[in-house]
C-alpha cells in the first residue's frame, strides 16, 4: 500500500523514512506521500511532534497508524532530515530552505541545524556572486540573525529593489532576523545611496553639456537633474552595475520611446562620451552597494516585536521632582479626611488614603499587593510603600480610581504612566483620553517644542489618532532613527512596525524634496564663474547647501525671514555654513530669493503621509 502511495505522488522516499526502515507510525504529506518514523525520536526532538504523537489515530490492526501533516512531500522530507539524528539535508534549493526556516518555530527545529544549512546555502550562492539571488531579503534576515557580517553585506547588494515600505516584507524581515537592527541597516543604506546620487550626476557634467535653452534657468536645470537622478536610481538597482557607455547605462541615448531622460540634439552634442563613461564608472565604484551597519555580538531585541513584554529603556525625561523637600497637597478623594482603609506612600513620603477594594477591583497589581496588611500601630491605618514619586503616584491613582480622569498636560508624566500601564493594569481607555487631551494642548501651543516626541508619536500611533500622529511627526525630524534604543522604544510604544516605516518614508520624501530648496536659491545664476565653471565645483557647493538646508529644516515649523540667514550663508566666516567669495550672489535679489525659499519650504514634507 505504501509503495502505491509513493508511486502515485511521484516522490521517492529514501531511508530512514521508507517502508523498509524501522518505525511505528507514518507521517503523510499533503500529496499522499508517507514517511515511516519512530515516534519517540521525533517526540524527543520536537515539542510539536511530542504533542501530536501522544494519541494514536484509528487504523486497521494490520497497518501502522498514519498522521496527516499540512506540508508537501519535499518540505516534510527536509523537515524530518532536520529533526532526525541523520545527516543534514543539502538545501541548495533556496526556496525549500526558506520554507524550512518559516516552519522552524512550529516544529521546533534545532537552531544549530538551521544555521549550518544556511552556511551551506551561502557557500553555494557565493560561488556565483553576480548571479541574481531569489528572495534576497529573507536570506539577508537570516544572515543577520546568525551574525554573519560578510553574508549580510553580500546579500544586501541584492535588496536594492525591495519595497521597504511594504508592511508584509518588513514584518518578515524583522521576524526572520529576530530584531529591528536588520531593517535599520537597510534603511540607512537607502539613505546613503540617495545622498550619493549627486556624485553620479556630477560625473555627467550636466552644467557643461546641457544646451542654453535647456539650462538657461535654474528651474529647467534642476528639472533635468531630477530626471537624471531618477534614471540613475533605476540603473543602480542591480547588485553589480556595469557601465560600458554612460548614455546607454542611464537610458539617455536611443529613440525617444526608450529614453529615460529626454533632451534636444544640441545637449551633449560635443561631449566626450569616453571620458564621461570613465568618470561615471569611477562614481559607480564609489556608490554605496552594501550595508555599513552589520550585526554584532549582542542580545537582539526583540525576539518577537509584536508580543515582546520586556520594557525598553525608559525615555530620558527631566526630573519630575525638585531637589529640595517636596511640597505636595493631597486633594480628595486621597487626603486624610477622605474615606479609606489604608495609605499608599510614595518614595518621597507623601501618603494617599485609599479604599483597598476599589484598587483591587481595578488593578491586578494592587489586588495582589493589598492581600496582606502590613504591621502598624492599632490606632493607625496600615501603610503600603510604592516605588513611585508623588506626582506619578497621584496621577496613577486618578487613572485607576472611579473619579475624573486627570488632565496630564506634561508629556513626561503621561509617558511614565504609559510605561507602567501593564504593571498596574491602567485601563487603556483612560490613557487614550489623557493622550488626546495632551495632544490638543500641544497643538494649541503651536510651534513650541514637544518633549519626548518619538514616544508620544508611538503612543498616538498605537491609539490610531491620525491627525495627532501627523502633528507630532513634525517634532521627530532631529531624532536619530538609526539608534537601536530609540527604535526599540518606537516599536514598544506603538506595538507596530508601521510607525517606523511611516517616519522612514517621511525622511525619504524630505531628501527627495531638497532639489526644490536648491532650485529656489538659483545657484546656476548667482554663483560666480570661478566657483561654478566646472561641474565638480558646482556640485560641491550644491552638496554644502543641501547640508545647510537639512539642518535648517529640522525645526518642526521652519520660518525663513531671510534666505541667507536661514541657511547660514551670510555672516562672518566663522558662522557661515557654506563658504563662498564676495562675488557669489553679489547681485542677487535677496527679497525675491527669500520669497522663493518660503514657497519651497511651504511645499517641503513636514508630516507623515502614511
Amino acid at each position: 500500500m505504501t509503495e502505491l502511495l509513493e508511486a502515485a505522488s511521484g516522490y521517492a522516499v529514501s531511508p530512514p523514512f521508507d517502508s523498509a526502515s524501522p518505525g511505528d507510525c507514518y507521517l503523510q504529506a499533503t500529496d499522499g506521500t508517507r514517511f515511516k518514523v519512530l515516534r519517540h525520536v521525533l517526540a524527543d526532538t520536537s515539542p510539536y511532534f511530542a504533542d501530536l504523537l501522544k494519541e494514536m489515530p484509528p487504523s486497521p490492526s494490520s497497518e501502522l497508524p498514519t498522521f496527516h501533516l499540512d506540508e508537501d512531500a519535499k518540505t516534510l522530507h527536509a523537515l524530518l532530515a532536520f529533526l532526525y539524528p541523520v545527516h543534514l539535508p543539502n538545501l541548495s534549493d533556496v526556496t525549500l530552505f526558506l520554507r524550512i526556516a518559516e516552519i522552524e518555530d512550529k516544529y521546533g527545529i534545532p537552531e544549530p541545524r538551521i544555521a549550518y544549512s544556511f552556511s551551506t546555502a551561502m557557500g553555494i550562492l557565493s560561488s556565483t556572486p553576480a548571479r541574481p539571488i531569489e528572495r534576497a531579503i529573507e536570506l539577508f534576515s537570516l544572515a543577520w540573525r546568525f551574525e554573519a557580517p560578510r553574508a549580510c553585506q553580500a546579500l544586501s547588494r541584492h535588496t536594492h529593489s525591495v519595497d521597504l515600505t511594504n508592511k508584509d516584507i518588513v514584518e518578515k524581515l524583522v521576524r526572520f532576523s529576530r530584531g529591528v537592527e536588520s531593517f535599520i541597516a537597510l534603511t540607512e543604506l537607502r539613505r546613503q545611496r540617495e545622498q550619493a546620487l549627486d556624485s553620479i550626476v556630477e560625473a555627467l557634467e550636466p552644467k557643461k553639456h546641457l544646451c542654453p535653452s535647456h539650462s538657461s534657468s535654474d528651474n529647467m536645470f534642476f528639472t533635468f537633474i531630477s530626471m537624471i537622478r531618477t534614471a540613475a536610481r533605476n540603473a543602480l538597482l542591480v547588485p553589480f552595475p556595469v557601465c560600458h557607455d554612460a548614455f546607454s547605462f542611464l537610458g539617455i541615448q536611443g529613440t525617444d520611446g526608450i529614453r529615460a531622460v529626454t533632451w534636444c540634439s544640441s545637449c551633449y552634442a560635443g561631449a566626450d562620451r569616453t571620458r564621461l563613461t570613465t568618470q561615471l564608472q569611477g562614481a559607480i565604484s564609489r556608490y554605496p552597494q552594501m550595508v555599513s551597519i552589520v550585526p554584532e555580538e549582542f542580545d537582539i531585541w526583540p525576539a518577537s516585536y509584536s508580543t515582546a513584554k520586556a520594557c525598553p529603556p525608559e525615555p530620558s525625561v527631566p526630573p519630575m521632582l525638585p531637589n529640595g523637600p517636596l511640597s505636595f497637597t493631597v486633594s480628595p478623594p486621597f487626603d486624610a479626611s477622605s474615606p479609606g482603609d489604608c495609605y499608599l506612600q510614595s518614595l518621597d513620603g507623601v501618603r494617599f488614603k485609599v479604599l483597598r477594594h476599589v484598587l483591587a477591583e481595578t488593578s491586578p497589581y494592587f489586588a495582589e499587593l493589598l492581600k496582606e496588611m502590613p504591621s502598624s500601630p492599632p490606632t493607625e491605618l496600615p501603610t503600603f510603600h510604592i516605588d513611585e514619586d508623588t506626582k506619578t503616584l497621584h496621577a496613577l491613582l486618578a487613572l485607576l480610581y472611579p473619579v475624573h480622569i486627570p488632565e496630564l498636560l506634561e508629556a513626561p508624566l503621561l509617558l511614565k504612566l504609559a510605561q507602567r500601564e501593564e504593571k498596574y493594569g491602567i485601563p487603556e481607555s483612560r490613557l487614550i483620553i489623557s493622550l488626546a487631551t495632551l495632544n490638543r494642548v500641544l497643538q494649541l501651543r503651536g510651534t513650541s517644542p514637544v518633549e519626548g516626541a518619538i514616544d508620544l508619536f508611538s503612543l498616538t500611533w498605537r491609539f490610531r489618532a491620525a491627525k495627532s500622529c501627523q502633528f507630532i511627526s513634525r517634532h521627530t525630524h532631529a531624532v536619530d532613527l538609526t539608534d537601536r534604543d530609540t527604535v526599540a522604544r518606537l516599536f514598544h510604544w506603538s506595538r507596530s512596525i508601521e510607525s517606523y516605516m511611516a517616519l522612514m518614508e517621511l525622511r525619504r520624501q524630505r531628501e527627495f524634496a531638497l532639489d526644490d530648496i536648491m532650485e529656489a536659491l538659483e545657484p546656476r545664476k548667482y554663483l560666480c564663474p570661478s566657483h561654478s565653471s566646472v561641474d565638480k565645483m558646482f556640485f560641491a557647493f550644491i552638496s554644502m547647501m543641501k547640508t545647510a538646508a537639512r539642518n535648517a529644516l529640522l525645526h518642526p515649523f521652519p520660518a525663513c525671514h531671510d534666505v541667507f540667514t536661514f541657511l547660514g550663508l551670510q555672516g562672518t566666516d566663522g558662522k557661515r555654513t557654506v563658504t563662498w567669495c564676495s562675488s557669489c550672489y553679489a547681485s542677487a535679489d535677496r527679497a525675491k530669493l527669500t520669497k522663493q525659499m518660503q514657497v519651497a519650504i511651504s511645499r517641503y514634507p513636514q508630516v507623515i503621509s502614511m
